[in-house]
């Protein structure tokens, strides 16, 4: 199982989301791996890390059905890739870290991650934010893809 978490990191939007990166990783893999966003904390928020208010517009959830709501704005913004329907597999499944924070604090994922999980263990971790800045021309997914190609070889 593939798992490329998301946060609403303008730059992620804009290469992985609107770039269509996801939806590309999701239509050549999708027979081979489940491939999930799971939303955790908002990266920018107006109350923490904070880059103006291009980044900055968006408190961050305090109860579970604001973070709902706020990782449904996924399903507005690109409908024919993602579905909060955790059963529907023609779709990128979007689901939601619980309010403790559990799935970020396991994988270590804020602001944005790309995790593989395979055969019920951790098989990949893809750069920390750190990482991936001093790459930033190197989206997201394109070490997550790498490493899907070369369980394929």
């Amino acid at each position: 199982m593939a798992v490329d978490q998301l946060s609403t990191y303008f730059c992620l939007y804009q290469g992985i989301v609107h770039g269509g990166a996801l939806h590309a990783l999701y239509m050549d893999y999708k027979d081979k791996a489940d491939i999930i966003l799971v939303y955790i904390l908002e990266a920018h928020s107006t109350e923490g890390w904070k880059m103006g208010t291009t980044f900055s517009d968006a408190k961050q959830p305090i109860t579970i059905e604001e973070r709902i709501d706020r990782a449904r704005d996924l399903l507005y913004i690109i409908p024919d890739t993602v579905t909060s329907d955790p059963y529907d597999t023609s779709k990128v499944r979007v689901v939601v870290d619980d309010m403790d924070n559990k799935f970020d604090e396991t994988f270590w994922c804020w602001p944005d991650r790309s995790l593989a999980i395979k055969d019920g263990q951790l098989a990949f971790t893809g750069r920390n934010i750190v990482q991936q800045m001093k790459t930033p021309d190197k989206l997201l997914t394109t070490d997550l893809r790498e490493w899907m190609e070369a369980q394929n070889e």
